[in-house]
């Protein structure tokens, strides 16, 4: 009555799924599932046999589920992404494209170069705009502040990628033993 993605902290509970078969295809009519106190919904299909970008491509909608990495962030969203197999230098990863709104994340990891390294190659891809109007919490041992972003997150084979505005609404910062209010 659960499952979680591999790699991922959030457990997916109540799993409901309506398919068809069809020879070699599997059709997802409608799927429904609860994230840590929202909802995920989920349609599309499933080629059996098929190889490349013609395997599966499924419509998943999030409506303030939660979605976290351990120790580093968690962030209530909604929106839609498209899951489909896209095909880099040879090697076929699941890929997500689409909008995602947050309506409250909180961010505690330092804020480093290292950060958008990826030392192993990713289980996934993804290219997401991201609309966070207000409630982006961002606090380490340098930070404590609230900003609004405006962003196109993605990530790569060998990179993260994150492109677009970010506003500091409030916070404050330490620099030299000095503490200065944003």
């Amino acid at each position: 009555d659960s499952v979680r993605v591999r790699e991922r902290d959030e457990i997916i509970t109540d799993v409901n799924a309506w398919v068809a078969l069809d020879g070699h295809e599997v059709t997802v009519m409608a799927a429904a599932a609860e994230l840590e106190g929202g909802t995920v919904t989920a349609r599309g299909n499933y080629r059996l046999f098929a190889g490349g970008t013609d395997t599966y491509r499924m419509s998943i909608r999030f409506q303030d589920a939660v979605v976290r990495e351990r120790a580093r962030y968690a962030a209530r969203v909604s929106g839609e992404v498209i899951l489909a197999p896209r095909v880099v230098e040879g090697r076929v990863y699941p890929s997500f494209t689409g909008e995602v709104t947050v309506d409250r994340a909180e961010y505690i990891g330092v804020i480093t170069p290292q950060d958008a390294a990826n030392p192993q190659p990713p289980t996934f891809l993804y290219d997401i705009k991201l609309d966070a109007p207000k409630h982006l919490f961002i606090a380490n041992d340098d930070i404590e502040a609230e900003l609004s972003a405006d962003l196109r997150v993605g990530q790569e084979v060998d990179r993260l990628v994150v492109q677009g505005t970010m506003e500091i609404l409030r916070g404050q910062y330490r620099l030299f033993l000095e503490e200065y209010r944003i």
